[in-house]
């Protein structure tokens, strides 16, 4: 099993880097990017967004990555839910999946999709999101609870 690893490496780091193992594991560069964290969570059908929920970072890390205090906002603004909406349909996605932004100046970075429940779950549960129990309602063929609009 490879091992992944996150080098945070100058210009010139990054190129003597490459040179030394490009040859030997896989490399992926990224530009440094400034901001706060955004966890869209979301539970979809087909396509289709039926929960949304947001996490915000109060807190982020210096060298980013790794968990931080979070939040969840209250207000979902439009541009999230379309990112979250048109991912979710060019996917077709069925189930649960949390989308990773940057927010910077510049505007919003996607960082991964992760296809799996989050870490910070017992939050969006706390909130009063239900996406546990829409989960499993969608799993065993019983109607769920529609996602309120909260714009």
């Amino acid at each position: 099993m490879q091992k992944y690893d996150v080098q945070k490496l100058s210009h010139q780091e990054q190129q003597h880097y490459i040179a030394q193992h490009l040859h030997t594991i896989d490399v992926i560069c990224q530009k440094r990017l400034h901001g706060k964290g955004i966890g869209i969570n979301v539970l979809a059908s087909k396509g289709r967004v039926i929960s949304l929920n947001i996490n915000k970072r109060i807190h982020q890390p210096k060298n980013g990555g790794g968990s931080s205090y979070r939040r969840t906002a209250k207000k979902i603004p439009l541009s999230l839910l379309e990112i979250a909406t048109q991912i979710t349909s060019r996917l077709h996605w069925s189930g649960v999946m949390m989308i990773e932004l940057l927010e910077t100046q510049e505007g919003f970075y996607l960082i991964e999709i992760n296809p799996r429940f989050w870490g910070s779950l017992a939050l969006t549960e706390f909130s009063g999101a239900n996406f546990v129990r829409n989960f499993y309602r969608l799993q065993v063929g019983k109607n769920y609870y529609p996602a309120e609009e909260k714009r």
